[in-house]
């Protein structure tokens, strides 16, 4: 079977319980698997899923295929939060702002190294 291009035979989510092929699967299903797949020994990953997936009691295999395969570094509770609540947009922008922030002191102290090595080697101005 293809989806997408994609044989679906080559995901393990997309078998039932009793071995036989599912004949839909999600693609944030699927995208999961493929994305474990991806993550090399110690290798970590963020993925924003419906809620659902983890709360759904007909989801379970995902969660059991996750649990398997991963060391879970959080509490679900910790980490499922609304998109569309107000305080996820707030995280999402503190996120971002602390983000740049650390690029610009990243970038500073690269400054700052550059023009010290410059000077030792008396190339600085």
């Amino acid at each position: 079977m293809t989806l997408g291009g994609l044989r679906m035979g080559s995901y393990d989510l997309a078998k039932k319980p009793d071995g036989k092929w599912q004949t839909k699967v999600g693609r944030d299903i699927l995208f999961i698997e493929r994305n474990l797949d991806f993550l090399k020994p110690g290798g970590r990953m963020a993925i924003v899923l419906p809620q659902g997936r983890f709360n759904n009691s007909s989801d379970k295999n995902i969660r059991d295929f996750i649990a398997e395969r991963c060391r879970i570094l959080a509490d679900m509770d910790q980490i499922i939060v609304p998109v569309l609540n107000e305080n996820f947009k707030k995280f999402i922008t503190d996120i971002i702002n602390y983000s740049k922030l650390l690029l610009a002191q990243a970038d500073l102290t690269y400054q700052q190294a550059e023009d010290l090595l410059l000077s030792e080697l008396g190339l600085k101005d």
